[in-house]
């Protein structure tokens, strides 16, 4: 491995490390509950390294002569919504459940900045697009405001931060598919991957909630 390589994957565990004990205390402040907050902000992170690592395993489970070593984003993706959206279910009934899915949004999306950060360093996701910036530095700085703005949504009413969310959410797709269009998929196939699936999905639940307010 590189220099750079390790360089990557060093930082990307140490933000794994280091940042959700900062989401588990942000979690804190609205639900009052440490169990329940550590819960928040270890849990999805677990279960969405678990979805990180299942392209090369199920390959090896299904018994491919070639297993792609490259790791699922949709797997990451699926895992660590699902597992939130779980535990959002048994949350106290006096939560503001917005709140905790604003600081949840935030941390999706600054993790997957990082990681398309240590893209860079790594030299995968090797997509440029005009005037031949690279893909995932696009990806990175685009994820990273959208992180910023979903922390901003904590100071907005309810009803325009759920209507924030749809937007995010809808952003978050766009730059989900423009990145697998980059790398030469067809928009066809790339919106019908689950994870695109999932988060068109949220977009009209999202606009729903704030509908029936």
């Amino acid at each position: 491995m590189t220099f750079d390589g390790r360089v990557a994957r060093i930082s990307r565990l140490a933000v794994l490390i280091a940042f959700p004990p900062i989401f588990a205390f942000a979690y804190d402040r609205y639900c009052a509950n440490t169990f329940y907050s550590i819960a928040l902000a270890y849990v999805p992170v677990i279960f969405g390294g678990i979805g990180l690592v299942s392209r090369p395993v199920l390959d090896a489970a299904a018994g491919r002569t070639s297993t792609r070593d490259e790791f699922s984003g949709k797997g990451l993706l699926l895992g660590s919504f699902g597992a939130f959206f779980l535990l959002l279910i048994f949350a106290p009934q006096h939560i503001d459940r917005t709140a905790l899915v604003a600081l949840f949004l935030s941390s999706v999306a600054f993790y997957y900045a990082v990681g398309k950060a240590g893209c860079l360093a790594l030299g995968c996701c090797r997509a440029v697009v005009p005037r031949r910036v690279p893909l995932p530095a696009i990806e990175a700085l685009w994820s990273f405001a959208l992180a910023l703005v979903a922390l901003a949504t904590l100071s907005e009413p309810t009803t325009l931060r759920l209507l924030t969310f749809a937007a995010l959410v809808a952003a978050f797709l766009a730059l989900r598919l423009f990145s697998r269009c980059a790398r030469g998929t067809r928009m066809r196939s790339a919106l019908a991957k689950p994870d695109s699936i999932a988060l068109g999905a949220l977009v009209f639940v999202f606009i729903a909630m704030a509908t029936l307010g």
